[in-house]
C-alpha cells in the first residue's frame, strides 16, 4: 500500500510540474513594436555633388559608416526640414511615400533599414537636395 501511495504522489507531482511548465512556458510575449527616428535637411546641389564624389556607390555600408555619412552631411550646415522619433512602421511608410519612395523602392529601403539599422535617402525636389537620415530605434 505504501508503494502505491509513493508512486501516486510521484505521478501527481509530475502532473503538477508538467501543468505548471505548460502554463508558464506558453505565456505569449507581446509582439515587438518597431519604431524609427528620422531627420531631414536641405542642402545645395553643389554640396550634394561634393558629398557624392567622396562616397563610392554600390556598396553595402555598415551602421557606423552610415552614421559617418550623416555626420559629414550635417557639417554642410543645411537647412533643417524636420525630424521625428518614435514613429511606427506605417508612419514611416507614409513619410517615405510623401518623399516619393513607393512600391518596390520602399520595400528595398525598408529591408535595408531593418538589416543595417539606419540609412540615408536623397530626394531632388528642385535645384536643391533633401537628405534624410532614418534609424531604427
Amino acid at each position: 500500500m505504501t508503494n502505491k501511495r509513493f508512486w501516486l504522489g510521484i505521478l501527481v507531482l509530475v502532473l503538477v510540474l508538467v501543468f505548471g511548465i505548460t502554463v508558464v512556458g506558453c505565456k505569449e510575449e507581446p509582439p515587438e513594436i518597431k519604431t524609427y527616428y528620422y531627420e531631414a535637411y536641405r542642402i545645395t546641389m553643389v554640396q550634394y555633388n561634393t558629398f557624392n564624389s567622396t562616397v563610392s556607390g554600390g556598396q553595402n555600408y555598415t551602421f557606423s559608416q552610415i552614421q559617418g555619412f550623416r555626420h559629414k552631411l550635417r557639417s554642410y550646415n543645411g537647412t533643417f526640414v524636420e525630424s521625428n522619433s518614435g514613429i511606427s512602421e506605417s508612419e514611416l511608410k507614409t513619410f517615405a511615400n510623401q518623399q516619393g519612395f513607393e512600391g518596390s523602392t520602399y520595400t528595398q529601403i525598408k529591408d535595408s533599414l531593418d538589416s543595417v539599422g539606419n540609412l540615408i535617402l536623397f530626394s531632388f525636389p528642385s535645384n536643391y537636395v533633401i537628405w534624410t537620415y532614418i534609424e531604427k530605434e
